[in-house]
């Protein structure tokens, strides 16, 4: 079916493949590419539709908003049509983020304005409350995890959206993820416009009092976002929420379910009436919604370790469970041991930290090293009883885990190594320079066996799991097979997007992923050298890449914080988890493949658990 445009059209229903309405005569083609098949929504400014991209060959579903102003003054007419404008351009200035509609479109047809938007079919919060009920605290703390990333990333392009509330929120159906829509209201920031009082505007109940007086700021929207959660806790409106004869919000006597205390002040600081007592940044948000202990069960017990067996993908969900907090600078590595038992973890300042697993918390255990030059890679020994670092001063150290105790140490390169990898056999040690050479070490004495030249800069190497096979990830974008029996280049592998950051070999050692500049993820079969699949990953680079040991999954770490969890034989994305707020440098997957630690540069380690 195709839907006329026309908000006059008498009988605006047309029989597919239309292209004039048979009712008023309008063309049923919006810029002669998308055709409206159904009415969603209408309001006092204008329509939207579920429309048809005729111009793809797959025909994918999109959204039009068409500037429909009813009973409207001139002025304020005007004002919406601006406003209209504005939204285009908000969201052109965004750009592409998986939890923002992105712009498809817009122009002017039949002296009217229409947006055309990518459709997110799924369900609003608002809806979801009404239909589910009011929400516990894990689903708070999921959802201000998750939405106060896609506000960092609004607020750095210098835009507040002014009118955050559960409406504005809708739960994607595909994954559930939630996306942040209606940039209708949103305001282009610059150091003029801040101190310049502007357009009032917002949603009773949810706006600020300085957005009230014209003057929001970029902490007006913590402001809306803490509203939308109280709402969401009590399934009360929030006008009802705050006693106006005191001043203060009550919203904890509407309560459907305890809350903590932790959770309650953190809210309590999102509703503060003045700007200067309110969070003033999303990090500190973040870190204080992430710095409590993590109850989790981890399911890393005392039990011997075996790796898990494959499950129907379908059914997986990787569930954030917690934050480990206790480096001062980037987490540049993370490592877990053979066992599960414990978690490791290296920082820029060039601490080493080790963490137990095994009370189904990350509790500390102990400081390996406090020295000043970074540690760039860790690599858990095969039997787990030694912990081997790199540093920036081309050292290559063996702790003793048990202990803490340095055993031995040499140096390695001449310049800073960027990556270490032990043999699954733990017969030899693999170094990456930033001297363009990669070393080969006997792990028993430290004999060097073989240097490989004739590279660029490395970013990163990895070893096939019967150590035949080493395969290094170069700036200039070649990636190379090297052959541990006779030291000599196997192939090289054209990388097509630039620098190659991250390398994993698959478990059966048949397949090598890798990644790097350009968002994209590639594998090539081992034996035949062919490219076999490519899959559409983290915005920007992709930083750091594992398979689980069972093989079934593959991970991804990106420049847009954003981890990312693939059936890399379907490409099927699994979950994708955007808790971070800077890029992640390091993944690590416990031995029963249901454990995922991941570091990143904003100085915490995150723990991922799979719930089938």
């Amino acid at each position: 079916m195709s839907y006329c445009l026309n908000p006059q059209c008498q009988k605006p229903r047309n029989p597919d493949g239309t292209k004039f309405c048979i009712s008023c005569g309008l063309r049923l083609l919006l810029g002669d590419r998308y055709r409206a098949i159904k009415l969603l929504s209408q309001g006092g400014f204008g329509r939207t539709f579920l429309a048809i991209d005729e111009c793809k060959p797959s025909k994918p579903y999109c959204a039009i908003k068409q500037f429909f102003p009813q009973n409207q003054s001139t002025d304020s007419a005007k004002k919406a049509a601006e406003m209209f404008r504005c939204e285009a351009m908000r969201l052109e200035e965004l750009g592409h983020h998986p939890q923002i509609a992105e712009l498809l479109a817009y122009f002017e047809q039949d002296n009217r304005q229409y947006l055309v938007q990518e459709y997110i079919e799924g369900q609003n919060l608002a809806a979801q409350l009404a239909a589910q009920g009011a929400f516990n605290e894990t689903q708070i703390r999921e959802l201000l995890n998750d939405l106060l990333l896609v506000l960092r990333f609004v607020h750095e392009h210098n835009i507040i959206h002014r009118d955050i509330k559960p409406s504005n929120i809708i739960r994607r159906s595909c994954d559930r993820q939630l996306v942040l829509v209606d940039f209708g209201a949103a305001k282009l920031t610059t150091d003029l416009a801040l101190e310049l009082t502007g357009t009032i505007i917002g949603s009773a109940g949810y706006t600020p009092p300085e957005q009230l007086l014209g003057k929001a700021v970029f902490a007006s929207d913590l402001y809306s976002l803490g509203v939308t959660c109280i709402h969401l806790m009590t399934q009360t409106h929030p006008m009802n929420l705050f006693d106006v004869y005191e001043g203060t919000w009550v919203w904890r006597q509407y309560l459907k379910h305890p809350v903590s205390d932790e959770l309650g002040q953190i809210l309590d600081k999102l509703l503060e009436r003045t700007t200067k007592q309110r969070y003033q940044s999303i990090e500190v948000v973040l870190n204080d919604l992430n710095s409590y202990p993590i109850e989790t069960d981890l399911s890393l017990l005392n039990a011997p370790t075996i790796l898990a067996q494959s499950c129907d993908i379908s059914t997986q969900t990787w569930k954030y469970v917690g934050t480990v907090f206790g480096h001062s600078t980037r987490v540049l590595a993370v490592a877990i041991s053979p066992n599960g038992k414990t978690l490791a973890s290296s920082s820029q300042n060039g601490t080493i930290k080790l963490w137990s697993l095994e009370s189904g918390k990350a509790l500390p255990s102990r400081t390996l090293s406090k020295g000043s030059d970074a540690v760039q890679s860790i690599a858990f020994s095969p039997n787990g009883e030694i912990l081997v670092s790199s540093d920036r001063h081309g050292n290559i150290k063996f702790w003793q885990v048990e202990t803490g105790e340095l055993k031995s140490s040499f140096c390695g390169h001449l310049s800073p190594i960027q990556s270490i990898v032990i043999s699954a056999d733990g017969q030899i040690i693999a170094s990456a320079g930033d001297n363009k050479n990669i070393k080969i070490w006997r792990y028993s004495n430290q004999e060097l066996l073989y240097t490989f030249n004739g590279h660029c800069h490395v970013n990163s190497i990895a070893l096939t799991p019967n150590s035949k096979i080493l395969a290094s990830g170069c700036q200039d974008g070649t990636i190379k097979l090297w052959s541990l029996k006779t030291g000599r280049l196997i192939q090289t592998l054209e990388w097509p997007s630039g620098a190659v950051y991250a390398l994993a070999f698959s478990p059966d050692g048949k397949v090598l992923a890798a990644g790097g500049h350009g968002s994209k993820i590639h594998f090539w079969d081992i034996e035949t050298g062919e490219l076999i699949e490519t899959l559409v990953s983290n915005l920007g680079s992709v930083r750091s890449l594992i398979f689980s040991p069972d093989g079934e999954t593959l991970a991804s770490g990106g420049e847009d914080s954003t981890i990312k969890f693939w059936h890399w034989k379907t490409g099927q994305l699994i979950s994708s988890c955007p808790h971070h707020f800077q890029l992640v440098s390091s993944l690590a997957f416990s031995p029963d493949s249901r454990l995922l630690a991941s570091g990143s540069h904003d100085k915490s380690i995150k723990l991922w658990k799979l719930s089938d």
